[in-house]
């Protein structure tokens, strides 16, 4: 009777609930912040990874609520936004464009911006901490742009701006542990050492 009762409630759960993301709370005794993770299903090559990050970010004291489409509104920015690839690109432009408030910190992973200004100039005026994450599987634009992020940082010394290598293709394979730990250890330094704080 009960799992009937939860199949029902599973398959009634109005469209518009579902657009407002799943969440996955801190699996430890209080939270270390809110994770906004957008895993858009046109980027089939980040699920893989997200699914990792969805899975362990909480284990380590996080909590995350993953979302399948770019927030229409300015999500909450006391709290961490994590995107790849395009969607990255896009959830930057909306900042920038739309003043959306900034979060207190920005996970890109493989982003680009298709069709616009170049990301560099973009990310160097946010005043959040920037983990840039890239890596040779990258989309052909997220290559090319990765250098030219890194030095316009440099050059307008923005201090809470650091681009990481990844060595592995977090496009395929099931191992990602040394990715979140990476994410999770950057996290933890910049929002609880008070870098990022405005």
């Amino acid at each position: 009777m009960l799992l009937r009762t939860v199949l029902f409630l599973l398959l009634a759960v109005p469209p518009a609930l579902q657009a407002a993301g799943r969440l996955t709370p801190s699996h430890t005794a209080g939270t270390l912040g809110d994770v906004l993770l957008l895993a858009q299903a046109e980027d089939p090559g980040f699920t893989l990874l997200a699914n990792a990050l969805e899975r362990q970010l909480p284990e380590k004291g996080w909590q995350v609520r993953r979302v399948d489409a770019l927030p229409e509104q300015a999500p909450a920015p006391d709290g961490v936004w994590l995107a790849a690839g395009a969607s990255a690109g896009a959830l930057v432009s909306r900042i920038t464009r739309e003043g959306w408030a900034s979060p207190r910190a920005l996970v890109l992973i493989g982003a680009y911006q298709s069709g616009e200004s170049p990301l560099a100039e973009a990310l160097v005026e946010l005043p959040s901490a920037v983990l840039d994450v890239v890596s040779d599987w990258d989309h052909p634009v997220a290559l090319a742009e990765r250098t030219e992020r890194r030095r316009q940082a440099q050059r307008s010394n923005k201090r809470n701006y650091r681009q990481w290598r990844s060595y592995l293709n977090y496009h395929e394979g099931e191992d990602h542990d040394e990715l979140v730990s990476r994410i999770h250890g950057w996290l933890k330094r910049q929002l609880h050492t008070g870098k990022a704080k405005r």
